[in-house]
C-alpha cells in the first residue's frame, strides 16, 4: 500500500533579514473584547515583541511618538485593515519598519476574538 503513497514535497525559503529598526505585531481588531479598531504593539529591533522579553509600546490610531512616528503607525494600520478586508476575517500581523520602508512578515487570521 505505500507504494502508492505520493513523494513528500519539501519548500524551502531564503529571504534577507529586514534590519528593523522597529518591529512588532498588528491586530485588525481587539482580540479580547472583539472592539474595532487596529492595535499596534511595537518595540525597538527586531523580534522584541514576538519574542515576549519586554513589554511593548502599544498604540490606538495615528499618534506617534519617538518610537514609531504617526505616518509609520498610518501604514501598519492600513496594511493590516487591507489584509483583513482582503482575506474576509480579521487579521493579525508581524511587520517591521527599516527606517524607510514597512515590511509585511507574517499574517493569519485571529480564531478567537471576545473569548470565543
Amino acid at each position: 500500500a505505500e507504494k502508492n503513497l505520493p513523494k513528500a514535497k519539501m519548500a524551502v525559503l531564503v529571504q534577507d533579514m529586514v534590519q528593523a529598526q522597529v518591529s512588532g505585531v498588528a491586530m485588525s481588531c481587539d482580540p479580547v473584547t472583539g472592539t474595532e479598531g487596529v492595535i499596534i504593539e511595537a518595540e525597538a529591533g527586531v523580534g522584541g515583541v514576538v519574542d515576549g522579553k519586554t513589554t511593548p509600546h502599544s498604540y490606538r490610531g495615528s499618534t506617534g511618538d519617538d518610537l514609531l512616528p504617526g505616518p509609520v503607525l498610518l501604514e501598519v494600520s492600513r496594511l493590516c485593515c487591507g489584509l483583513a478586508l482582503r482575506f474576509g476575517h480579521e487579521v493579525d500581523i508581524e511587520w517591521a519598519w527599516d527606517g524607510t520602508d514597512v515590511w509585511l512578515l507574517q499574517c493569519r487570521p485571529i480564531t478567537a476574538i471576545g473569548g470565543n
